[in-house]
C-alpha cells in the first residue's frame, strides 16, 4: 500500500514538474519582444493606420491614370509614393513575414490585399455575397495602389511598449505569451498580452500590437 502511494505521489510530482517546465529562457523571450514589437509599428501603419502615402509625383500619377480610359475621380485607388519603401504587394508581404507568424500573416494578407466578404444563404438560390471590407492595396498595371480610406478604416495608433517591462505568462514549446507594459500617448496604460511562436526562421508575433 505504501509503495503504491509513493508511486502515485511520484507520478503527480512528475506531471506537475513537466507541466510547469519553462521551455525558453526569459532573456530569449525579452530579446524577441525587443526586436519584434518595434518592427511591428510601421506594419501597423500599413495595415491599420493611414496606410502607405499616396504619390505626389505628377508623372507617376499621370502614368497610372493614362493606363485607364478614366478620369482620376473614377477610381477609388491611387498610386502610392515611390519613396514609401515598397514597390509591390510581395515586398509588403516579405516585411510582414519577418515579424508575424504564418497564421497572423494570412489574416493580414486577406484583409489588406483580397478584402473580406460575407456570404448569406450560402448554397441556396438566394445566396448573396456582400463585401464587408475592400482590399486596402491592389496592383494595377504594375503599380502599387492604395484605396482611399474612410474614417472608420483607420485605427488610431497611439500605443507604445516598454519591452523591458514584461512578465512571461505561458512558456510552452508551442508558444509563449507575455504581458508587456503599454503606454497610450506616452501615459502608462494596461498590460497587453503578446503571443510569440518560434518558427524555423526565428521568433514571430502571433497577436496584434496596435
Amino acid at each position: 500500500m505504501k509503495k503504491a502511494l509513493v508511486c502515485i505521489v511520484c507520478m503527480i510530482m512528475f506531471v506537475s514538474l513537466t507541466s510547469c517546465r519553462s521551455y525558453y529562457e526569459k532573456e530569449e523571450i525579452g530579446a524577441a519582444l525587443a526586436e519584434l514589437i518595434p518592427a511591428s509599428m510601421p506594419l501597423n501603419e500599413i495595415y491599420f493606420g493611414e496606410g502607405l502615402p499616396f504619390a505626389d509625383e505628377e508623372e507617376r500619377i499621370k502614368k497610372f491614370f493614362d493606363t485607364f480610359e478614366l478620369g482620376e475621380t473614377a477610381s477609388n485607388y491611387y498610386p502610392v509614393s515611390e519613396s514609401c519603401g515598397y514597390e509591390n504587394i510581395e515586398e509588403i508581404k516579405e516585411a510582414t513575414r519577418a515579424v508575424y507568424s504564418e497564421d497572423y500573416c494570412e489574416y493580414l494578407f486577406t484583409m489588406a490585399f483580397s478584402g473580406i466578404s460575407d456570404v448569406f444563404n450560402e448554397g441556396t438560390e438566394e445566396e448573396v455575397k456582400q463585401t464587408a471590407v475592400f482590399a486596402r492595396y491592389i496592383e494595377q498595371s504594375g503599380i502599387l495602389t492604395r484605396r482611399v480610406l474612410e474614417e472608420d478604416d483607420i485605427i488610431e495608433l497611439n500605443r507604445t511598449y516598454d519591452v523591458s517591462d514584461f512578465t512571461v505568462i505561458i512558456n510552452r514549446e508551442e508558444f509563449v505569451t507575455a504581458e508587456v507594459q503599454s503606454y497610450v500617448n506616452g501615459k502608462k496604460d494596461t498590460l497587453i498580452e503578446i503571443k510569440l511562436v518560434l518558427t524555423p526562421n526565428g521568433w514571430r508575433l502571433d497577436s496584434p500590437t496596435y
